[in-house]
């Protein structure tokens, strides 16, 4: 062998070029994946956030429902009430035993409520 042989620095250049190159690729391919996961996990959290708001609105929708109703029936009972005695005389009547259904379409998203009266009688 000749010594000038060990010398000769001519691949060099191309060996760290490879070498860069395949660094510089695999950070590309780790800053994308990166880049895509932290995206999925904002989607998560963004639809996880909009459905618990959704679900606490649904909530203040059918409690203001059944206000209402309460309200319209007490109401609608006290004008033939004739002024002694229970205002409700028949509990089914006030309870329907088979529930109340509500759907509400008008915020944006469907919202269907439904009581169900399990014990309806008044003593």
């Amino acid at each position: 062998m000749k010594p000038d042989t060990l010398r000769d620095d001519s691949g060099v250049a191309l060996i760290v070029a490879i070498s860069l190159t395949l660094i510089l690729s695999a950070m590309t391919l780790a800053i994308t994946t990166l880049s895509v996961t932290e995206k999925g996990i904002y989607f998560n959290q963004k639809t996880g956030t909009q459905a618990l708001y959704n679900a606490d609105a649904s909530i203040e929708i059918a409690k203001e429902q059944m206000a209402v109703f309460s309200q319209a029936k007490m109401e609608s009972l006290r004008a033939i009430w004739p002024g002694n005695g229970p205002i409700i005389t028949d509990p089914l009547d006030f309870f329907p035993p088979n529930g109340l259904s509500y759907v509400n379409t008008q915020r944006g998203y469907d919202v269907e409520t439904t009581f169900e009266f399990i014990d309806s009688t008044l003593h």
